[in-house]
């Protein structure tokens, strides 16, 4: 597989996704498949998504995408990312993808059904979950074993309480510390198992 779709962390070399997957199968098996029927459950006609992490806009692309399929819905993505610069060079975007902000990352992008605001900062930045009320977050950070510094407080008591009551979140990271840090901000997190594929994270928020 190769991994022009990916990129590394300066410092650690760690990788940003599975390479051992195809980049579709990951984003939509780990991040938006565990988390969108129930989403759209919720019979909301306009919903806000924050991805913590937003690299290159691959989930937030797919929500886009899926977003499309249902005409009476509209969305808006907030997407954080701190580091632009370790994104490039930026590969050929993918044929399929809607994403105008592909090797620019400017901070506003609007289409008829959604908009998307990128926000160059750290998830510990007082500002980084401001607005209104989000109803599912994406968390798709580097590793906190090799990236402690990414999760550290006050990221998930800011995330929590901007979060809309029953809001979702989907992650890779499925560690007991990260549970924890969950349950302990009003989260009620869960390991979802499937046969062919990796542990993925799932948790809903009662506040």
């Amino acid at each position: 597989m190769p991994n022009s779709f990916s990129y590394r962390d300066p410092d650690t070399g760690e990788w940003a996704h599975n390479l051992s997957a195809n980049i579709d199968d990951d984003v939509c098996n780990t991040y938006i498949d565990p988390i969108w029927d129930k989403l759209l459950a919720k019979g909301l006609s306009h919903i806000r998504v924050l991805e913590v992490g937003f690299g290159r806009g691959y989930n937030c692309a797919e929500i886009i995408k899926r977003c499309a399929e249902h005409k009476s819905l509209t969305v808006d993505l907030v997407g954080l990312e701190p580091h632009p610069d370790i994104l490039e060079p930026w590969p050929e975007q993918p044929a399929t993808m809607i994403a105008p902000w592909w090797d620019e990352m400017n901070s506003h992008y609007c289409g008829e059904q959604w908009g998307l605001e990128i926000r160059q900062l750290t998830a510990q930045h007082p500002q980084a979950f401001a607005g209104e009320q989000y109803h599912a977050f994406i968390v798709d950070l580097f590793s906190m074993s090799r990236h402690p510094e990414h999760w550290e407080p006050p990221f998930i008591a800011n995330m929590s309480a901007s979060a809309a009551k029953g809001a979702l979140l989907s992650s890779y990271a499925c560690t007991r510390r990260f549970r924890d840090m969950l349950s302990d901000c009003g989260w009620h997190p869960e390991v979802y198992r499937r046969e062919g594929w990796r542990d993925t994270l799932t948790a809903v928020f009662d506040g």
